[in-house]
């Protein structure tokens, strides 16, 4: 009887769930309530839902007293919380940036037997460094996620910061689980070309962070006192040449100099030809080496005698050269000078010879340009260049880039250069 009564039921059932379905096909009703999931949600969060909290004010107070201190005696005082947090992860970056290229060292030492710090110690100390900057971004991430809609007109500069540290915070999580499967005593040489790998990654993603911070940071500090000439952010620490910061203090100079925009500029995007393949074979900290050489080499060629011409490091390999009362023509033939020059160069390092070329892209600044419309351009330029065949120059004239294919040759010397190891 009881199975009897069961059958029944389940074909009412299955009745009913036909008819239902069958009126939802031949009506415009919707299949469940507008309102059923997130009453559903309510009820299994155990009652109805509150309605959301209004943004947390973003102020200065909410800072960490120990970042105020080591901003202020590192003489970076903060104006704001979004200048703090900004502010304090670029102070971290450099010293990170530094342990990490030095554990890159010893991990390349280590996978040729040379090394004679214990393998273990090495895993454990980039472990712990990668876990520092883990609990900083998740610290900087925590103050920044319940204020972001509070921010005004850094919110959308904001929103991006969120973004580059989720991603950051997502890479850290992969690197951390990758070193906590290495096990060294059982296969040495894996092990540590594993961590060599986490450690090359972990690197370059610190470098698109660094460069993401200094872009958000540039744009905020415009006309400010803190990355004026003299301030601790106005140069690039590796270069020696005017920091991303800086380059934003010196369009700033200029507009304020010029407001109506009628002085002819133009500004040429350099970047150094598979710099990548350099660092991939020689290291992170050769790499950096033949970056401040190239800097060096790159800035010889700017006039300093007369006019408002100036390098800036752009970002990695990148360098933006400003050329103040001159057009598009004449900042090309500059621009090519220095191209041709560097292309008769051969950098002597450890007693290996390296050829190193670079390609340009160059805009004027128009009337209408921001500075971020600007910089778009020459990107754009930049990559047209560098898809017509690297070790070239790209110029946009107003009707978009076009490729000197045969530019006019120069007169210039060969030259050995010797890239210091220490």
């Amino acid at each position: 009887m009881q199975r009897l009564i069961l059958f029944v039921l389940s074909i009412a059932i299955m009745n009913f769930g036909l008819g239902y379905a069958l009126a939802v096909m031949l009506s415009d009703a919707p299949l469940l309530p507008a309102d059923f999931l997130q009453r559903l949600k309510s009820a299994a969060l155990g009652g109805e839902q509150a309605e959301p909290p209004p943004p947390t004010t973003a102020n200065l107070e909410d800072i960490p007293n120990a970042w105020i201190e080591q901003l202020t005696a590192a003489h970076l005082p903060p104006g704001s919380f979004w200048e703090a947090l900004l502010l304090k992860l670029w102070i971290e970056i450099t010293p990170l940036r530094e342990e990490l290229l030095s554990e890159e060292v010893r991990a390349r030492m280590a996978v040729s037997s040379l090394e004679a710090t214990p393998s273990g110690q090495l895993l454990d100390d980039v472990k712990h460094a990668l876990s520092r900057w883990q609990l900083l971004l998740d610290e900087v991430y925590l103050l920044l996620l319940p204020r972001l809609d509070s921010l005004g007109s850094d919110q959308a500069d904001a929103d991006r910061l969120d973004q580059q540290l989720e991603m950051q915070l997502g890479h850290l999580t992969q690197h951390l689980a990758v070193l906590a499967d290495i096990d060294l005593e059982k296969e040495r040489e894996l092990g540590l070309r594993e961590l060599l790998t986490v450690l090359r990654e972990s690197i370059e993603q610190l470098h698109d962070h660094r460069d993401g911070v200094q872009a958000l940071l540039g744009k905020r500090l415009r006309g400010s006192e803190l990355i004026g000439s003299g301030q601790p952010l106005y140069l690039d620490p590796l270069t020696g040449q005017v920091s991303r910061m800086g380059l934003e203090n010196l369009f700033e100079l200029w507009f304020r100099e010029d407001p109506q925009r009628l002085r002819l500029v133009s500004c040429a995007l350099v970047d150094i030809d598979r710099f990548g393949r350099l660092n991939d074979r020689l290291g992170l900290r050769a790499g950096d080496r033949f970056l401040s050489t190239i800097a060096n080499l790159v800035g010889a060629g700017i006039r300093t005698d007369r006019g408002f011409d100036r390098m800036a490091r752009y970002s990695g390999e990148q360098f933006l050269l400003f050329f103040g009362d001159t057009g598009p023509r004449n900042a090309a033939s500059a621009m090519e000078r220095i191209r041709q020059s560097l292309e008769a160069v051969t950098l002597d390092y450890e007693g290996n010879e390296h050829d190193v070329t670079i390609s340009a892209g160059i805009v004027s600044i128009q009337r209408g340009d921001t500075i971020e419309k600007l910089y778009a351009r020459l990107e754009v330029a930049l990559q047209r260049a560098k898809t017509d065949g690297r070790n070239r120059t790209a110029v946009d004239e107003g009707e978009g880039p076009e490729t000197l294919f045969e530019p006019q040759r120069y007169p210039v010397r060969a030259k050995h250069v010797r890239i210091e190891t220490q």
